[in-house]
């Protein structure tokens, strides 16, 4: 873990666990904030979260959501979005389906060395990329109040999002690849919710379920290689001067 988060309370804590939001019906809902940037700044908290689907979210948990932490708008990026949000009608609802117009070979999503989870990240950033910048497009433009965006499990199509946004801000490749890793450790929970639904938990080997460190630092070398960083990537792909200086006025404050 990086010298810059590696803040550990007395009671063990560290300085991530301040950044979830404590929730009984989604388990990797989490705060983009907090995290410093190579520029000396900070990402603002309460601004941007990212997470899981929210479709079993209890009545407590919206309040939470809604009531406590405002969340005025939720980026929806499944495959067969919801037409109404399940924090209700107060709380706007952005469908972004990504990948949708993707063909993911069975021997993608059956390989167990884990490159199979590299071929799809490369997939959202090169193959479905104009869905992609759409989802950073709607954060920048309402990113004055708080809001969410999330897929299924919030690991993939989420990190890929929370990676590039991360980059746009300022915030170290060291801190992007632990923040996606993070997401490791409540992935059990989820596959053990989705095994209850129609979701082929046990048609997809158990690799593509990890968030590995190793697996981000790939993705974002590949990255590098292909645009030459993540703001180059963004104008390639629609997104504008404009987009990214708003995302860093109204995102980051000083340390």
């Amino acid at each position: 873990m990086s010298n810059d988060v590696q803040r550990v309370a007395h009671d063990g804590r560290t300085a991530h666990d301040e950044r979830w939001l404590v929730l009984e019906g989604a388990y990797n809902v989490r705060d983009l904030g907090g995290l410093p940037t190579l520029d000396g700044r900070r990402v603002r908290t309460g601004r941007l979260f990212r997470g899981d689907s929210l479709d079993g979210c209890s009545a407590g948990d919206i309040e939470v959501l809604r009531d406590r932490v405002g969340i005025r708008r939720t980026i929806d990026m499944r495959q067969k979005a919801r037409r109404r949000g399940p924090l209700g009608p107060t709380v706007d609802l952005v469908p972004v389906p990504l990948a949708q117009d993707l063909w993911v070979p069975a021997e993608v999503v059956n390989d167990p060395s884990g490159e199979g989870l590299v071929t799809l990240y490369l997939q959202f950033l090169n193959g479905s990329r104009m869905q992609t910048a759409a989802v950073i497009r709607t954060v920048a433009e309402h990113c004055n109040e708080p809001q969410l965006f999330h897929c299924t499990v919030g690991k993939d199509r989420t990190g890929v999002v929370a990676a590039l946004i991360q980059l746009l801000l300022g915030v170290s490749e060291d801190l992007v690849v632990e923040d996606y890793a993070l997401t490791d450790s409540r992935v059990p929970a989820i596959v053990e919710r989705l095994r209850a639904t129609d979701y082929p938990v046990e048609l997809v080997h158990p690799e593509m379920f990890r968030a590995r460190p190793s697996t981000m630092r790939t993705v974002l070398r590949d990255l590098k290689d292909r645009h030459g960083s993540a703001a180059a990537w963004a104008i390639e792909n629609g997104l504008t001067l404009e987009h990214m200086n708003r995302l860093r006025a109204e995102l980051l404050i000083p340390a």
